[in-house]
């Protein structure tokens, strides 16, 4: 059994409250355990995901604007793999990883269902899962 684990960096570029923007770049490390043979994701290199650059807050509802995160797994025998996004929750959703904004969070999706932050999730029918994320907004906040 062997670990391949990969970084991906989400970019929020631009995004806009009535008076204020920010930019943030937040690494989520992925860890895939491979049983044989060796497993290579996107050949080793981060995996950068921009989300759409004139994005408003109150265009945030945590299912709109799902960015796809590209990436290549080669060289896998995919039956059998599993997948954690490891990272740090927010404060107001264990489920969704931080940002530098403490009222924003980032949701990933595999095949089209949430992915639980640091919580193992096999790969289903032996494909390479589809990855999202999505930005979701403390709604107690915002």
């Amino acid at each position: 059994m062997k670990e391949i684990i990969f970084t991906v960096i989400i970019t929020i570029a631009s995004l806009m409250t009535p008076s204020t923007s920010a930019i943030s770049l937040q690494k989520i490390t992925v860890t895939v355990t491979v049983m044989k043979p060796a497993c290579i994701i996107n050949d080793g290199q981060a995996i950068e995901v921009k989300f759409p650059d004139n994005l408003f807050t109150t265009r945030i509802d945590g299912i709109s604007n799902k960015v796809l995160i590209d990436y290549r797994a080669t060289n896998c025998a995919l039956r059998g793999l599993k997948l954690m996004v490891a990272g740090t929750p927010t404060s107001f959703d264990s489920d969704l990883l931080a940002t530098n904004n403490p009222n924003l969070g980032i949701r990933l999706l595999n095949n089209a269902s949430a992915q639980a932050l640091n919580s193992w999730k096999n790969f289903m029918g032996g494909a390479k899962p589809t990855l999202e994320a999505v930005l979701v907004k403390n709604k107690r906040k915002f």
